[in-house]
């Protein structure tokens, strides 16, 4: 069963491609890795996928629904969680406020009852405290900091912070850009130990953007690989590590992985 197939998406900006009639689609369960080189239409997907961008042509399918055309908070409400390449979360607020932030797109509760913190509202959160609290903020080990202001945290904190908040969201889909970007190694290898028991744990189903590529070989299921706004390849790790147009794409190294690891994505 596939959790979300993307069709023939296609966008430009003025006069440029950024993607070009691009296809693929993830099965449930799967750990599936979108690569490229810059400028190659990465990110400009996963806005597409998560409403911040609407594609000039194609569909975007979750989970048997057509969400092309949606915005970008019923993408979320849908089960679509991601997290950004640079975080893009209130430095002046704690990280339990930032992840809490991540469920008010499931709160029925209307705008008095919000502003006032009264009725249904108070009612949704404290439904959602106990999962907040006691399963992402242990997962994830943000503990200690839960009650620290975002902005005074090292950057490998923030980076967990805003994953916590996608994960608040209760994604069936989770969008990652860039996870590991910034991180110094032992950060690096702390983030991948999360992201595999989100994977493991909590049965979600996740596109990674990432460019380093031993990781990507190392704990992808399949690869799908963009240049120029163009679906060049897609396959298994060992088949895409040794795909002629993908080496080429990476300046045509001998070493596919050591060449694309010094590059951002």
């Amino acid at each position: 069963m596939s959790t979300i197939v993307v069709e023939n998406i296609s966008l430009s900006f003025g006069g440029i491609q950024a993607l070009s009639q691009v296809s693929f689609e993830i099965k449930e369960g799967e750990l599936h890795a979108l690569i490229g080189p810059n400028g190659s239409g990465k990110t400009s997907l996963l806005n597409c996928i998560s409403g911040f961008y609407r594609p000039d042509s194609g569909r975007i399918i979750f989970r048997g629904e057509d969400i092309t055309s949606l915005r970008s908070h019923q993408i979320s409400q849908r089960g679509i969680g991601r997290t950004f390449q640079h975080g893009e979360l209130f430095k002046t607020s704690t990280a339990l406020d930032n992840i809490r932030l991540g469920r008010h797109v499931h709160y029925k509760s209307g705008i008095l009852s919000n502003i006032f913190y009264w009725g249904r509202t108070q009612q949704e959160e404290v439904g959602a405290r106990e999962e907040i609290e006691k399963e992402i903020i242990d997962l994830l080990e943000l503990e200690s900091v839960r009650k620290e202001i975002v902005g005074a945290l090292p950057y490998g904190l923030q980076k967990r912070i805003d994953l916590a908040r996608a994960l608040a969201i209760k994604p069936k889909l989770l969008l990652l850009d860039e996870p590991l970007g910034g991180m110094n190694r032992e950060e690096r290898a702390d983030m991948i130990r999360y992201i595999l028991d989100v994977l493991d744990l909590r049965n979600v189903t996740i596109l990674l953007v990432e460019h380093n590529m031993d990781v990507v070989m190392d704990i992808a299921d399949t690869i799908t690989v963009l240049n120029f706004g163009r679906k060049i390849a897609e396959g298994m790790p060992k088949e895409i590590h040794s795909h002629p147009e993908v080496i080429q794409a990476y300046l045509g190294a001998s070493s596919f992985g050591e060449t694309a690891d010094s590059k951002e994505a």
